[in-house]
């Protein structure tokens, strides 16, 4: 176990989600998953939330959409496809078996994400004594920082597109583009650590393939592909 400063309170209603059902890998999934502990004197990662300050004005409205809910997290990413008609507002209705396939994969990730969270309970850079980070561009959240919530948001979408749905190899390269800017764009907000976004991907890395192990969850899969398959990016 490192040494780094710990969560000081969570919010109540974060812990509910620590035991919430899934629906097609097993509730405890988190006990599979490999994830190194925040390095030793991760601390020190304060000053490279800090070196970001700079960019918050240019990416205010950004991280401000990204942290409304799911669809505007995920909106960058599917945004990157260029689907005729998709806005921000609409693409969740425009393409309803697409969002129901990330929003139930995402139920699926949170227990097992919050489980990790409460396991390692890592301090926002807020909370770091001394840290000099201005203020954040959006409330810091009441639960741990690591590992970033956004971070295996948008991998997750990343490698459901790519190996679940079959989106062209040519389009990838802007879906990745996309989910990195989401993840980066929680560090320059000043809430989480760089090592927080690393720990989130990794963790959707390993948590993808037990998705797609369900064959019922491949089936939602199937759904994506078909909906998808008419605006040429299958």
């Amino acid at each position: 176990m490192a040494n780094y400063t710990q969560f000081p309170e969570w919010d109540a209603g974060y812990l509910d989600l620590i035991d919430a059902e899934t629906s097609f890998v097993s509730q405890t999934w988190s006990r599979s998953v490999a994830l190194k502990w925040p390095p030793e004197g991760a601390d020190v990662e304060w000053n490279q939330v800090a070196a970001r300050v700079p960019d918050r004005p240019a990416r205010q409205q950004e991280i401000l959409d990204e942290d409304k809910d799911l669809e505007r997290a995920l909106w960058p990413l599917i945004q990157s496809l260029s689907i005729s008609g998709a806005t921000a507002a609409n693409w969740a209705q425009k393409l309803p078996d697409t969002w129901h396939l990330l929003l139930v994969a995402t139920f699926d990730l949170r227990p097992g994400l919050f489980q990790l969270k409460q396991k390692f309970n890592r301090a926002r850079p807020i909370h770091i004594p001394g840290a000099q980070i201005g203020s954040t561009v959006i409330p810091t959240p009441g639960h741990p920082a690591y590992p970033g919530g956004h971070a295996a948001q948008g991998q997750m979408a990343l490698l459901l597109m790519r190996d679940g749905v079959g989106v062209k190899p040519g389009l990838m390269g802007g879906i990745q583009s996309a989910a990195d800017r989401v993840t980066d764009n929680r560090v320059v907000a000043g809430i989480h650590f760089p090592s927080d976004s690393l720990a989130g991907q990794r963790v959707a890395d390993q948590f993808v393939p037990m998705l797609l192990a369900s064959g019922p969850f491949r089936q939602l899969c199937d759904n994506a592909r078909t909906e998808l398959r008419p605006y040429g990016v299958i």
